[in-house]
């Protein structure tokens, strides 16, 4: 049960190790829950579960935060150009050429997300 435990818990030494299997062969309800586990498994009743490839954190909050900027930096944007193009009439194509290049910008983003997402997704794997 030691081995076991330190196989689970790759940094766990051999004390440590016994203290924990001393805790879990006190309480009698999670040893019968692993002898249930173990019968199951060995019937065929349970098949093993694989891990499934998790998305980074630190990559999607860096994603969000990078549409979050680029969000905003779009409506300034086209908030600017829209009080231009009521000041002056020759600006009305002056604001749409500048809500096309945020579009283009928010774009280009969704594509630098997707495509991380897809770099994480494949290194998982």
């Amino acid at each position: 049960m030691i081995e076991r435990f330190k196989k689970d818990n790759s940094g766990m030494d051999d004390e440590r190790a016994q203290k924990e299997v001393d805790k879990f062969m006190m309480d009698a309800e999670m040893v019968n829950a692993l002898v249930t586990y173990e019968q199951k498994k060995s019937r065929g009743e349970i098949e093993v579960e694989f891990d499934t490839p998790q998305f980074d954190l630190f990559t999607l909050f860096i994603s969000g935060y990078l549409v979050y900027v680029v969000g905003s930096i779009v409506k300034r944007t086209i908030d600017r150009q829209n009080a231009a193009a009521l000041l002056n009439d020759d600006a009305t194509g002056q604001a749409a050429d500048a809500v096309q290049g945020a579009i283009d910008a928010v774009q280009v983003t969704a594509d630098v997300i997707q495509n991380t997402a897809l770099d994480v997704v494949q290194g998982a794997m």
